[in-house]
């Protein structure tokens, strides 16, 4: 997805849609398999309960099969899945290279010519961009997540300290902190099952590199002897090893899980959290409602100030299997997933940032603080900044998952993993 297909995006967060109403017709007794990734939170499953049981209701005859997985697994079976016959009809994936992937290799449906009376109602066809391959529409974004420095509030106001704009006052701030109580750390990493580590990365890499270029080398675009050479990738790697050089996370980053460093952070033992918009609830379940504001990641004091304007983020939303048998009725449900009133329940239960803005002022006193700070701040953003994981090859996200770790721990140098992801993204360009 070009960095100017994301900056319209959020710009776009608020305007209106048109009202429509889905075609309520009685259909024959069928089923409708549904997949998604599985959620703790009580919100989020009361939602897709309600989801569920309106489009049965408009849908008379029609069962909706809904089941989720974990992320990990989701995305290491959901290709073996949709080649099989027993596969989902609507399945939940990513924008951008997770989806095209499973495009490129004819798993999921055109649904270029479905959208005029369906979703195009509800969002721009520009939305598309990150559901797109080669100008033809395989899946539709239903929102869009973002990740932001979660603080301590009570800690930098009873030291009267405030949150690092950059990267020279936070490195400051990782040292103050530790005078101030040795077991507390600037911010917390959980980087066990990898996937955060691999978010620090892409905001560094994009601030040094900027996303536009990522995206070339991650989509293979650029010239072999080009791919992942910008000396902007080495600097991302080596800014995380000075972090966990000088204190600035918790001690064992690389045996932490993500969920365990959260706790980290709600029970003190560091004054940030590098999460996304889904955390805002787990940390008030955890004791810490109202104790914590959001700030972006600080700008990178030595990187170009033309790509400091971006926050991570991604596209979210949904596709339709290419064997599927009910590729219509599956069209349906996702448009109703985009329709104005469940795109302000999805934000109100399951802070989803809504495409469709149209409902979402009759709820304001119901959404979560946080979830508004995050609506009114990210038009003020050219765009998202490309995440890694989500972006690149598959082969390639694994060589870079391992080797942050091993970076994070001294195993290897950031020009050593470099060079072996540019070997491996040659051979792989010259396969395709």
């Amino acid at each position: 997805m070009p960095a100017q297909s994301t900056g319209s995006l959020i710009k776009g967060l608020g305007a209106l849609a048109v009202a429509a109403a889905l075609s309520t017709a009685p259909v024959a007794a069928q089923e409708l398999k549904v997949w998604e990734l599985s959620s703790t939170s009580e919100g989020v499953n009361q939602n897709w309960d309600e989801v569920i049981a309106q489009f049965e209701e408009e849908h008379p005859g029609v069962t909706v099969k809904f089941e989720t997985f974990d992320g990990e697994s989701y995305k290491k079976g959901l290709a073996v899945a949709l080649a099989s016959n027993n596969g989902p009809d609507v399945f939940f994936n990513w924008g951008s290279e997770d989806s095209a992937s499973v495009a490129r290799n004819g798993l999921a449906a055109d649904l270029t010519d479905m959208g005029e009376d369906r979703w195009l109602r509800h969002i721009g066809e520009g939305m598309l961009g990150p559901f797109s391959v080669n100008g033809r529409v395989y899946g539709v974004p239903t929102h869009s997540i973002a990740v932001y420095m979660y603080y301590d509030t009570a800690f930098y106001e009873e030291h009267g300290l405030e949150f690092p704009k950059n990267t020279d006052d936070m490195f400051k701030m990782c040292k103050t902190v530790r005078e101030i109580d040795p077991d507390v750390a600037f911010t917390v990493l959980g980087n066990k099952d990898q996937w955060r580590g691999i978010h620090y990365v892409s905001m560094l890499t994009s601030q040094y590199v900027g996303p536009e270029a990522m995206l070339a080398d991650m989509r293979l675009q650029a010239p072999e002897d080009e791919l992942f050479t910008d000396p902007g990738y080495v600097k991302a790697l080596e800014l995380i090893a000075r972090m966990e050089n000088e204190g600035c996370f918790q001690s064992g980053v690389n045996a932490t899980t993500a969920d365990m460093s959260d706790v980290v952070f709600t029970t003190g033992g560091g004054t940030s959290d590098y999460c996304g918009t889904w955390c805002a609830s787990s940390f008030d379940s955890q004791g810490m409602e109202g104790g914590y504001s959001i700030a972006p990641f600080p700008a990178i004091s030595d990187a170009p100030e033309a790509n400091q304007n971006y926050i991570l983020g991604l596209t979210e939303g949904f596709q339709i299997s290419a064997k599927s048998e009910h590729k219509e009725l599956a069209a349906d449900f996702v448009a109703l997933l985009l329709t104005p009133e469940v795109q302000a329940q999805r934000l109100v239960k399951a802070a989803r940032i809504p495409l469709n803005g149209e409902n979402v002022s009759k709820y304001a006193d119901q959404v979560h603080p946080t979830i508004q700070e995050v609506v009114a701040d990210l038009p003020n953003y050219d765009g998202f900044a490309p995440i890694l994981d989500v972006d690149l090859h598959g082969k390639l996200v694994d060589i870079y998952k391992r080797g942050i770790q091993d970076v994070i721990d001294g195993r290897t140098s950031p020009e050593d993993l470099m060079a072996q992801i540019h070997d491996e993204a040659v051979k792989i360009k010259a396969s395709m």
